[in-house]
């Protein structure tokens, strides 16, 4: 609250508040009756001023009524008008802006055309439009057409925010909780617009008042006998030669109205940011608490039991079948990013993918959670868990397995949180989607998934928000949120890439031993094999969208058959302990929109023949529990390469 100390604050609400007792204490606070006419008084100048009289400090107007008691008296006239308009075009526009900016696409096509179109019809001309072909001129009247006029500025303010929230990873994180829309809009982006919003209706109930003047001004202020600043402006235009102090004074008291609510607004902005609370002396306490970490507990507590995954069913509990993704562009062509990506995960089982960026890694998860962002499409394949097709799941009927059944991991934690609300509410959201209980009892849940993620002191790391902790922790929060329903199947996207390497391994470890307890299958996402090499006992390596190699762990790092994945090996050489420095995979990743008709490494690839050139090999082999392995590579399959020279010289 410091901020609100600033002169410049300070003066903005004291007026302010001065302005609000005008609005609330009108009666007392006025010498006169606003309309007692006294036309032996009138034109008397203010009392300082010769021929001025101290019953009437600023003076009177052509019918003798004293300007003060107007003023004092228009001030809450003004004031109800311009706060019911604003309040009304706050509503409709907030509304309209994030209905526009969430769900984009025509939605967002139709409501900012309305916008265009009311931006591009004049204000005056509308006031005229509506209340100049009036008998009367009610206050009803005039709130209508302020609301009219001001209603697109908050749609576009919101609109533009809630494009840039509904990307952010803490909403792609809330659907894969399982969050419905209408849930994501109100209980997670809305909170993150609200600040914004509300500093921006403190400054158009500034603009507002002076349309309200404006308005009078021109005639077309509200009726007699009732009384506005506007009004005594009008007036004021009117005999502005012969008594001055009836232009001034009302036209003062507007400016100063407007500077108050512009500078409580900068005030508000600041407070309002949670990021912007801890200041001074405050903020080096709170700091000099957080330099005390939160140390991991050793071990964790007992989960609780009947919450581990029956692993004795035969069936895998997830099983993705020629997963086909692409991605429509402007220019035509349709990028394929993922192309018949197969494979299985059983209970307890964990499977890695690994690849260079731009390898399909994140696309696929993405995919098999349903969160795919347009104009993006699963265009082929088949997505089973537990049996279930989740690819012919309906949103809703996926926000009921996303979170329960299937939960997610993603790569920076620090985006992924919510950075508006506490560490405590966020679990205890995942827990209140998807178990019937109250706000207490998932409270006490989510401290208790704190907990087992090995945090230290959970209940005080449940009352930070997510930038008052650390990386580490903030990923720890992430493994809470994610097994807190205890789902059947994780899909961890990364989960260390932002970290320390100490870190990296300490997380690791303490996942590792979570999802054993668990029984949970686990999908880890990742470009490092020696991540691979220590958490995973399968691994499927991605190239260009396609698998090129996969099979039991062990195996596969001792020995790769495909190039891709020696030189991925050559470019970590600290895994066999060998110094020098790390090789890399020569040339440059493929570009998708540009795919050669052969095998997509083949530009890149030291063995690469004529015929990896012209054709692409196909996976040969199965990933099975019997320790196959599979490549797609005529090098590590020459018998793949008989039939299509056969074919060539026919």
């Amino acid at each position: 609250m410091r901020r609100l100390r600033r002169p410049s604050v300070v003066l903005g609400l004291a007026i302010v508040t001065l302005l609000l007792l005008c609005t609330l204490f009108a009666g007392l606070l006025a010498p006169h009756d606003p309309n007692a006419i006294a036309p032996s008084e009138k034109f008397l100048p203010p009392a300082w001023e010769e021929g001025g009289d101290a019953s009437y400090l600023l003076g009177t107007d052509q019918l003798g009524r004293d300007v003060l008691s107007r003023l004092i008296y228009g001030a809450r006239t003004s004031l109800m008008i311009a706060g019911v308009a604003v309040v009304l075009a706050a509503a409709f526009g907030i509304a309209m802006g994030m209905l526009s900016g969430f769900y984009r696409g025509w939605v967002d096509t139709v409501i900012m055309r309305l916008a265009d179109v009311q931006l591009a019809f004049p204000f005056i001309l509308l006031a005229l439009a509506i209340l100049a072909v009036s008998d009367t001129k009610s206050a009803i009247r005039i709130i209508f057409v302020l609301a009219i006029a001001d209603w697109v500025i908050h749609a576009r303010v919101v609109r533009s925010r809630v494009l840039v929230e509904r990307e952010k990873e803490y909403v792609r994180g809330a659907r894969a909780l399982g969050a419905s829309n209408a849930r994501i809009m109100l209980r997670y982006i809305l909170p993150s617009v609200l600040p914004t919003a509300l500093v921006i209706a403190l400054i158009e109930l500034a603009v507002l008042m002076l349309l309200e003047s404006i308005l009078a001004f021109l005639g077309l202020g509200i009726d007699p006998p009732a009384v506005s600043w506007g009004t005594v402006l009008a007036d004021g235009r009117e005999n502005v030669a012969i008594a001055w102090w009836m232009l001034v004074f009302p036209g003062m008291a507007i400016f100063l109205a407007v500077l108050a609510m512009n500078l409580v607004a900068d005030g508000l902005a600041d407070v309002l940011d949670p990021r912007l609370k801890l200041t001074g002396r405050f903020a080096r306490g709170a700091a000099r608490k957080r330099e005390r970490p939160v140390v991991p507990v050793a071990g964790g507590s007992p989960l609780v039991a009947g919450a581990v995954a029956d692993a004795s069913a035969d069936p895998p509990l997830l099983a993705v079948a020629g997963l086909r993704v692409e991605f429509p562009t402007d220019d035509g062509p349709v990028v394929q990013a993922v192309q018949d990506v197969s494979f299985s995960l059983r209970a307890g089982e964990r499977v890695g993918i690994v690849g260079e960026s731009g390898s399909g890694k994140s696309v696929s998860a993405l995919a098999i959670m349903g969160l795919l962002d347009a104009p993006g499409r699963v265009a082929a394949g088949s997505v089973r868990l537990r049996g279930r097709e989740l690819l012919d799941c309906s949103e809703r009927e996926l926000n009921k397995v996303r979170g329960r059944e299937l939960g997610m991991i993603f790569q920076d934690p620090g985006s992924s949180l919510n950075p508006v609300f506490k560490i405590g509410w966020q679990v205890a959201e995942a827990i209140e989607l998807h178990q019937e209980c109250g706000k207490g009892e998932a409270r006490r849940r989510a401290i208790e998934a704190l907990r087992l993620v090995n945090i230290r002191d959970p209940e005080r790391v449940a009352d930070c928000y997510p930038f008052e902790v650390s990386g580490g922790m903030q990923q720890r929060v992430m493994i809470a949120m994610a097994l807190s329903c205890r789902p059947g199947v994780l899909i961890a996207d990364e989960p260390t890439t932002a970290l320390d390497v100490t870190t990296q391994a300490q997380i690791l470890r303490e996942l590792d031993a979570l999802v054993d307890e668990l029984d949970t299958g686990v999908v880890l996402i990742t470009h490092d094999l020696g991540v691979v090499a220590e958490f995973t006992d399968r691994t499927i390596v991605m190239y260009a969208g396609s698998v090129c190699e996969s099979g039991p762990t062990e195996q596969l790092i001792a020995e790769p058959r495909h190039p891709y994945t020696r030189a991925l090996l050559d470019a970590v050489r600290e895994l066999e302990g060998e110094e020098g420095v790390a090789e890399t995979v020569r040339g440059e990743p493929l570009d998708p929109r540009d795919r050669p008709p052969g095998c997509p490494f083949a530009p890149r690839c030291p063995l690469a023949m004529d015929v990896c050139r012209e054709q692409a090999p196909r996976l040969v082999g199965e990933d099975g529990e019997d320790g196959e392995r599979a490549v797609a590579c005529f090098a590590a399959n020459p018998e793949e390469v008989s039939p299509h020279e056969h074919a060539a010289r026919r």
